[in-house]
This record gives C-alpha cells, structure tokens and sequence, in this order.
C-alpha cells in the first residue's frame, strides 16, 4: 500500500482498531448461532484450554463500542476461528457502512481505511501466488498431514489425491467468485442493456451462412432448431 501524508487530525469517532473489528465479528458469529455469552464461554472453554466466563465474553464484545479496549492474541483468534466455524480472515472484515473510517494506527504515514483490510484477507494475485507456493512446498515435506488438512478446506473428503495445480485452481475459482460478486454488484442498468444486446448480436450471428456454419459444428441440436423454424410472415400489404 503507498504511504499517504495525513494533513488534518482524525476524530476517535472516525477510527476503528483492528480489535474493535475482532470484537464486532465475535459477536455477530455468537449471534449468527443463536448463542447466549454464556453457551458462547462454554463453547470456546474447549479451544482455548481456559473458561472465559461470561463478563470475559462480554469484556469482548464491549470492545467494540465501549471505553476499554481489548487486545486480542493470535492464540485467541484461532480459537475464536474454531470455535464459529469461520477462517480467519473473516474476523477481520470491517462492519457494514464503517468502511471509510480509518485504521489505528493512524499517526505517521502507514494508514489506512477498514474496508482495506479486504484486501489483505483476500490478498492480490503476487500475494495468492506466494500462498500456493508456500502450500505446494508442505504438499512435498508434509504430504500426508497437509492433504488431510486441505481435503477439510478446498476438497470433498472422498479426493485421495492433490496437486499443486489442483489447488491454485480451486484458488483461483474462489477468487472468481469474489470478483463476480463485486462486478454483480457493481452493474448498473446500462451494463445489462449492453449484455441483452451482446446476446441479440451473437443470436444474428448465428443466422449468417459461416455462423451456421458454426453452428452446426458446435451445436447442431441449435442449428436444427433455427433451420426447421419457419419465417414470419409480412404484415405489410
């Protein structure tokens, strides 16, 4: 990310610290499984080797909009990780409409906005790249434990077998599916014009001497159809 110089101070009401995401996901995943602070302490009791009563569940989720802060350790994440169901990365995925508000810490110049930790949960091509090479080396050091382990997260549990190419594939797919997603999103009513119109070029196409002749060789079930239908007939007199 380049460095930007901050020219004005930032109001605290404008910022959010990573631990204030952390705690924000944290409740919305106890939520999403309908849990009590209690059930929630009861359930990480086995992940995180300690019980967490429930004013430390509480302590968590107050980090999100109260006065004390709360830092969480990279033992507790995993823990929060396995114990939701959830990678990660998704605790790190900012509240809706807090997108813009800035990241502590926010002095210096190495700031930035929430929603730009998406991009260091998803990472870019160089980064994904760098994640498949670095997932290939355990393929040939730790074959067996790293296929049990990638079977649970990219594969049905029937595959056997898994190659370096197989998983930057399957990478690339999930990927795919972000950026779909993001362009679904993104379109606007013109965008869909254009497209029924792209549809309509490639249907005319089809009806020309070479595009039948295209036709044919790739879709003859197609080509039949658009042969044995009959022409309208004119209305002008």
């Amino acid at each position: 990310m380049p460095k930007r110089r901050r020219q004005e101070p930032v109001a605290a009401a404008e910022t959010l610290t990573t631990n204030q995401v952390i705690a924000y996901n944290f409740a919305r995943a106890r939520e999403e499984l309908g849990w009590t602070q209690v059930e929630a302490s009861d359930a990480l009791e086995y992940y995180l080797g300690y019980k967490l009563n429930q004013a430390g569940i509480s302590s968590i989720e107050r980090t999100f909009d109260g006065e004390r802060q709360r830092s969480f350790t990279a033992t507790e994440l995993t823990a929060f990780a396995r114990c939701f169901g959830k990678p990660v990365g998704w605790f790190f995925i900012p509240p809706q409409s807090m997108g813009r508000r800035w990241v502590d810490p926010i002095e210096g110049s190495s700031w930035m906005r929430a929603h730009d930790l998406l991009g260091l949960i998803l990472g870019d091509p160089s980064g994904w790249q760098s994640f498949v090479e670095r997932i290939s080396e355990l393929l040939s050091t730790d074959s067996s434990d790293t296929l049990y382990a990638l079977r649970a997260a990219f594969f049905d549990k029937s595959t056997t077998s898994l190659s370096a190419s197989a998983l930057e594939k399957e990478i690339a797919e999930r990927r795919r599916v972000v950026q779909l997603e993001l362009l679904q999103r993104a379109a606007s009513p013109a965008d869909e014009i254009i497209h029924r119109l792209a549809e309509l070029v490639r249907e005319l196409e089809s009806t020309t001497l070479v595009g039948l002749q295209q036709l044919l060789e790739n879709d003859p079930e197609k080509a039949k159809g658009l042969l044995d239908r009959k022409p309208r007939r004119s209305t002008r007199k």
